[in-house]
């Protein structure tokens, strides 16, 4: 995957970046869709796919490029190294752990992660949008037993930073330290 170096320097710890990628049509006659994610803390990497397609639904080579803090701009790359730009996308914050967006992590969003986690074992819908299934997925990227699917750990981790922030004013997550 193409690492990207990228300065989010502003966002605060536990804080999670969507960068997310609309299907956008520019003058080119090229779309370009697909979501990709980063975490805060771990810039360098990019989790998610954009994919590029011509007006017959055909796949075509693509890449992307950060164009500042908050947007990127997705090329399709024809032959004799010509580029043309597919669609746009913006960087939309999210807060790791925080599954139902209401700004905080409580008991609440666990419940969501654990639900979504059960919902997806038994082979049923989660019924969460991709920000909120980026937002559950709180370990994605760390560790040696790390899933890129939302796990019982998951949520065990958002109601373990609850009961810490909850006691103590502040809470870390433990994968993170």
């Amino acid at each position: 995957m193409k690492r990207i170096l990228m300065s989010l320097s502003a966002l605060l710890a536990g804080i999670t970046v969507l960068l997310s990628s609309a299907p956008v049509s520019a003058d080119s006659g090229y779309t370009a869709s697909g979501e990709l994610y980063c975490f805060s803390d771990d810039t360098d990497n990019r989790y998610g796919k954009i994919t590029v397609t011509d007006s017959d639904g055909t796949v075509c080579a693509s890449s992307y490029e950060m164009t500042g803090n908050t947007s990127y701009t997705v090329y399709v790359h024809l032959e004799g190294n010509v580029r043309l730009i597919a669609g746009k996308g913006n960087i939309n914050v999210v807060t790791r752990g925080d599954v139902n967006g209401d700004g905080k992590i409580t008991a609440a969003d666990a419940s969501m992660a654990f639900s979504a986690y059960k919902a997806a074992y038994k082979g049923q819908n989660m019924k969460l949008d991709s920000k909120q299934k980026f937002a559950a997925n709180v370990d994605w990227g760390y560790g040696a037993n790390v899933s890129s699917e939302i796990t019982a750990q998951d949520a065990s981790y958002i109601f373990s930073y609850y009961k810490e922030f909850y006691r103590n004013g502040k809470a870390k997550w433990p994968f993170l330290s």
